[in-house]
């Protein structure tokens, strides 16, 4: 969607767990920045990825196809790849596509840091 708010990150801490969490738009544009970021975070071999989705107010095919190349690669790393909290528009494309079955998805009342 053009125009939207453009995509943000931000790293707190849930119980010792680092989380990624995305805020803004995730669409063809914003979806590379999204992946660097994950890469980025990979380069530390985490036990556990995972990527907040509270604030994501609209997500397309792009957004998606990110958070299964990186929950792939933590499985062929034997880590854990986990989306927390998210929104409907995500919710629906997970719900669409069927991923929603392969992927870890957790909601909680955590605050952001």
């Amino acid at each position: 969607m053009e125009g939207g708010p453009p995509l943000s990150f931000t790293e707190f801490s849930v119980d010792g767990q680092l989380r990624l969490a995305v805020a803004g738009e995730l669409d063809m544009a914003s979806a590379p920045l999204l992946l660097r970021e994950i890469e980025r975070l990979e380069l530390d071999r985490p036990h556990t990825l995972a990527v907040d989705l509270r604030d994501v107010t609209f997500m397309d095919v792009s957004g998606l196809r990110v958070l299964l190349e990186a929950a792939q690669r933590a499985r062929s790393r034997q880590a854990a790849f986990v989306i927390f909290n998210p929104r409907s528009c995500a919710s629906r494309v997970f719900g669409l596509t069927a991923v929603d079955q392969e992927l870890k998805i957790v909601f909680d009342d955590s605050a952001q840091a």
